[in-house]
């Protein structure tokens, strides 16, 4: 995941600016991406027509690369 996620942002930066990421996902999984220089900000977001929750996280491009293995040195 971490790997994939270094290339997908690397490859973003490199074609337009990135200032901050936006993502969905479980709770437990939002814990993970803790790691990675993202911070939750609602939590328990339903899916409307189901009985799912969700928390939306954000990261800083720069925080999230240097998070990933100091990848922001690379990107502009």
């Amino acid at each position: 995941m971490r790997h994939c996620l270094l290339l997908a942002l690397d490859y973003a930066c490199k074609h337009t600016q990135v200032d901050h990421l936006y993502a969905t996902c479980t709770h437990v999984l939002s814990r993970l991406y803790r790691r990675f220089g993202f911070t939750a900000f609602a939590k328990d977001v339903p899916l409307p027509g189901t009985e799912k929750a969700y928390t939306l996280i954000r990261g800083a491009s720069r925080a999230v690369a240097a998070a990933l293995g100091g990848a922001a040195t690379r990107m502009q």
